[in-house]
């Protein structure tokens, strides 16, 4: 068994969590990997592409939550591959709220990531991936989403100090920023 990440740990003990809710935590988030990726394997992109995207998206989720409990870094990396395999069916043109998702996840997964290793690099990344999500999910035709969002991106980003501060400038007149191009950028 692996050993959680201490500072989660003490946030979750906060929370009221116990060592026992995070080890039943621990227990459905595998079973939901396990029981997903036994979908892929009758599932594939070229036979049944939804069930496929759809585990995905479902795995990605499950190693997103248990990146929280345990192996942050190793989880993180498995959630961005299942949110990029996903991609592969959820494109832009043909399932634009799914990508849109896909993204806004993909996001929240590099900005975890960027917490523990590669904080410029991750920052950039997770920024692109909310930029793709803001395409669909934009003030006009998904108001509340698009305000959930970009609360979203403030909350995971508060480590890549200098894309929080273009975020804090470029929204005030709500509209999604343009993605920096280079981590050694000043803004």
């Amino acid at each position: 068994m692996s050993t959680p990440c201490p500072d989660n740990v003490v946030k979750l003990k906060k929370r009221g969590f116990t060592m026992t809710d995070m080890d039943a935590q621990r227990e459905k988030l595998n079973c939901i990997i396990a029981d997903n990726r036994a979908s892929l394997e009758v599932n594939t992109p070229e036979d049944h592409p939804l069930e496929y995207a759809r585990a995905c998206m479902n795995i990605g989720s499950a190693f997103g939550s248990l990146a929280g409990l345990e192996n942050m870094a190793e989880n993180c990396m498995k959630s961005i591959v299942s949110f990029q395999q996903a991609l592969r069916v959820y494109t832009l043109e043909d399932h634009p709220e799914d990508y849109a998702k896909t993204h806004s996840n993909l996001g929240n997964a590099y900005a975890m990531l960027a917490s523990v290793e590669g904080r410029d690099e991750n920052c950039i990344k997770a920024f692109q991936s909310f930029l793709e999500a803001f395409k669909v999910f934009n003030q006009d035709d998904f108001p509340e989403i698009f305000k959930g969002l970009i609360e979203n991106v403030r909350m995971h980003l508060p480590v890549c100090e200098k894309l929080k501060r273009k975020l804090d400038e470029l929204f005030t007149d709500n509209t999604p920023p343009s993605p920096p191009t280079s981590p050694n950028q000043n803004n």
